[in-house]
């Protein structure tokens, strides 16, 4: 009688505690925010919130909890039923990120369930709200989820047109112009929101930089001026402001 012997090939599956971006994580080379490099967050993020003397609401810099990098946003929050408070940045020339598929960054808080949101605003000549004239907000609301750092991927679908915007301006959203990105708390009317919330490495899923001019832009051309259309002798030093960027123009006696 033949006897066949089997191997057995047992593999033990280790699975390693992962940095940043495991790779399954979408990549996300669009940098808005890792909050490194501060000497004061105030000074590049602006900040709001309700008259209301009960409510608490302090944000700065972490530099002893980072996701990764020097420093994470803080907030230390105790916003009463009804209550809202937020911070957010300008972009000094508005972004196109219609090339992304959405909003990839880092949570972490002591309680969970904590709700905030996150808001992205868009130049809208036609937004006629004195809120916010010239720019419409939609947010995509977010829960928190506990005391470890978690990644929140935040679809271009989640975002929705704020309700007290009114019927003006944009109905629809696209991730373009945008002009300025917020982190608002919204507390519901029967419930406070109180705890301590991290956030750090603030990204834009995308392959490349979207944020990089990839050409020049092509810029009008200037008819020569004649000095003396423009009051200056020929032979002085001549300083122009002109009303186009980063182009030349020539002067003719």
């Amino acid at each position: 009688m033949t006897r066949r012997w089997v191997l057995m090939l047992c593999v033990l599956l280790v699975v390693l505690p992962g940095r940043a971006y495991m790779q399954d994580d979408p990549t996300a080379a669009t940098l808005i925010d890792d909050f490194d490099g501060y000497a004061d967050i105030t000074e590049a993020w602006w900040s709001y919130s309700s008259d209301d003397p009960a409510a608490e609401f302090v944000f700065g810099l972490d530099a002893e909890n980072p996701y990764n990098g020097a420093a994470s946003m803080r907030f230390d929050v105790n916003i009463p039923a009804g209550g809202y408070a937020g911070i957010g940045f300008d972009y000094g020339v508005p972004v196109d990120w219609t090339a992304g598929t959405g909003i990839l960054f880092q949570l972490r808080a002591d309680t969970p369930d904590l709700p905030l949101e996150l808001v992205l605003h868009l130049d809208d000549p036609t937004q006629t709200s004195p809120d916010s004239p010239g720019k419409t907000p939609f947010g995509a609301p977010v829960v928190t989820t506990g005391a470890e750092w978690s990644a929140v991927r935040v679809t271009w679908d989640a975002f929705e047109r704020l309700t007290w915007m009114g019927t003006e301006g944009l109905m629809e959203f696209t991730p373009n112009p945008v002009t300025s990105v917020e982190i608002a708390f919204q507390a519901p009317a029967d419930a406070a929101i109180t705890g301590t919330i991290w956030v750090d490495d603030l990204r834009v899923i995308s392959d490349t930089d979207l944020n990089a001019l990839t050409s020049a832009p092509t810029l009008p051309s200037i008819a020569p001026l004649r000095a003396s259309q423009i009051g200056y002798r020929p032979n002085d030093p001549k300083y122009f402001v002109s009303a186009v960027p980063f182009t030349t123009f020539d002067v003719v006696d």
